[in-house]
């Protein structure tokens, strides 16, 4: 079993969108049963969408991606070296540790803060293992969720962790290496995770056992509500090079499928918008453009007037 670090998140004041307030009633188990009318969006996120550290607030509907607790040593970045899982286009987000066991790499997005666990219906994820990686190397992700569905505070968090060698064909909780080489798609609304803590109810794994389902942590924890999701490399896992793409949260109002890719270039060169350029190109803070003069309006301007594609 390796040791993983259980440094507790910061959890940051949920920011309130105008009057409106969040609103949680008791909160029961259900089936996860996704909603035959349920709509799926895809949402592309590059180099654009990512800010280093946490978030100032816990915001509903945030779209940009965290690095939170990644550690020196660690480091994330969009790649097209591995090409992609089937239909989502032609990179991957890739995360690497150097040779020390203090690296740690991560990005997550707190865009469904607030949701109820027990309203989540999808809940997937595709990795791809770097041949001559350790044996056992991959992504992990990372379910971050208040146990008591408080939005504030870090009495009832944890990180529940999700492991592909812990889920593979030898059957839950059982050590399958993953393997290397290729893209696998990970289901875990029906998969194992360990807890980075011990609360309310749960005990921490510390990188293996007690392992829970999510219904398991339903059924202990009714009320636990969902504060990030993301992908994760924990410490004492030096030298790892794994990708994942396709990161896919869901529930009853629709299902949202985040495809990582390489961002455009941002355009240097009015002769780089002629001749149809204009459509590989993007402003420096990558929106696309409308047409050709759009794209040489930013140029001629040194970016004063921006995309407005």
């Amino acid at each position: 079993m390796r040791n993983r670090s259980l440094t507790t998140r910061m959890r940051k004041p949920i920011l309130m969108g105008g009057a409106s307030a969040f609103l949680f009633g008791l909160v029961g188990f259900v089936a996860f049963a996704p909603s035959a009318f349920a709509s799926t969006t895809t949402v592309t996120v590059n180099e654009h969408s990512v800010v280093s550290g946490y978030p100032a607030a816990l915001t509903p509907g945030d779209t940009a991606w965290y690095t939170e607790d990644t550690r020196t040593g660690g480091a994330s970045a969009f790649t097209n070296a591995y090409g992609a899982p089937p239909g989502l286009g032609a990179g991957s987000l890739q995360l690497t540790t150097d040779s020390t066991t203090a690296a740690k790499a991560q990005l997550i997005s707190d865009q469904f803060v607030g949701t109820p666990l027990s309203d989540v219906s999808a809940l997937s994820y595709w990795t791809y293992a770097v041949a001559g990686n350790p044996a056992t190397a991959d992504v992990s992700f990372q379910l971050q969720v208040n146990l008591a569905g408080n939005l504030s505070g870090t009495s009832d968090f944890t990180t529940l962790v999700y492991e592909p060698y812990w889920n593979g064909a030898n059957g839950a909780g059982v050590v399958t290496n993953p393997t290397q080489g290729t893209w696998q798609q990970w289901d875990m609304t029906t998969g194992v995770f360990w807890s980075s803590k011990t609360v309310d109810g749960l005990t921490a794994g510390a990188g293996g056992s007690p392992f829970y389902t999510i219904a398991q942590v339903l059924g202990l924890d009714p009320h636990a509500v969902v504060l990030g999701i993301g992908a994760n490399v924990g410490t004492y896992n030096p030298n790892y090079t794994v990708a994942t793409d396709g990161i896919t949260f869901g529930t009853s109002a629709g299902t949202t499928v985040f495809n990582f890719e390489v961002a455009p270039p941002i355009a240097t060169s009015k002769n780089q918008c002629k001749k149809g350029g204009w459509t590989l190109y993007t402003d420096s803070a990558g929106n696309p453009f409308k047409n050709q003069g759009d794209c040489v309006s930013y140029v001629a301007t040194e970016g004063r007037n921006p995309a407005d594609g």
